[in-house]
């Protein structure tokens, strides 16, 4: 997987989200990886239900390769799951990460969007898997046949890019996976880049916030971008 962009955190803004889609097309991006945020709280029912409709299609307009995952606010899951599936269906670059192992040349792209829990699951706000679900849904990744793995979380392990505590089931997934990529969703005052293992985990920091994140190649060198 080679010129990736990485970013998380919209949160109904689509000025931002229109900016970061032209940094792609300017930097020739070959492959888009979303680790959720989607909706903003402040969002009316109408308006949510708008907003991921527009997201989808926004990713579907650039015609590369696009894996996204939802946020913990980005629920209930049934809605997103319909936007996404939709876009799937439309746009052929476009593709719903979340519980699923996507190829995509040499390397799988899997990942699991909402809070990680020990024992809960919730499908609507927020969004919550339990460790047995986490396991289960990223199964797929485990078996995959490719060389490269790529691993989309919505929270980050324990460590200098989480906003609080971080999420030692996110810790645990990524040493029994292995990925050579980790992409969380997090803060701009804490993106960044931590190794857990032997993988590297990336906080792109939020889009609203003006922040994003470049990769030439993965695994690879990280570049901040500001906007």
């Amino acid at each position: 997987m080679k010129r990736v962009l990485l970013f998380s955190g919209v949160h109904g803004d689509a000025s931002r989200l229109h900016r970061i889609l032209r940094e792609a097309e300017e930097r020739k991006a070959e492959s888009l990886l979303f680790a959720g945020g989607i909706l903003d709280s402040k969002l009316a029912p109408e308006e949510r239900a708008s907003f991921l409709v527009s997201f989808f299609e926004a990713l579907g307009k650039t015609s590369r390769f696009s894996a996204v995952i939802p946020g913990p606010g980005d629920g209930p899951l049934r809605e997103f799951l319909r936007a996404g599936l939709n876009a799937e269906n439309t746009f052929a670059h476009v593709f719903l990460a979340h519980a699923s192992a996507i190829p995509h040349g040499d390397t799988v792209v899997g990942g699991l969007g909402g809070e990680l829990s020990e024992s809960e699951d919730r499908d609507s706000d927020p969004i919550r898997h339990s460790r047995v679900t986490s396991q289960y849904f990223l199964r797929g990744l485990l078996y995959a046949d490719k060389p490269i793995k790529v691993l989309m979380l919505s929270d980050p392990p324990p460590g200098p890019l989480a906003d609080g505590a971080g999420s030692p089931l996110a810790e645990e997934l990524v040493h029994t996976l292995h990925p050579e990529l980790c992409v969380v969703a997090g803060t701009r005052s804490h993106r960044g880049t931590q190794v857990v293992g032997d993988t590297l985990v990336v906080n792109p920091g939020k889009l609203c916030e003006g922040s994003a994140a470049w990769l030439e190649r993965v695994p690879g060198e990280v570049e901040w971008i500001d906007l």
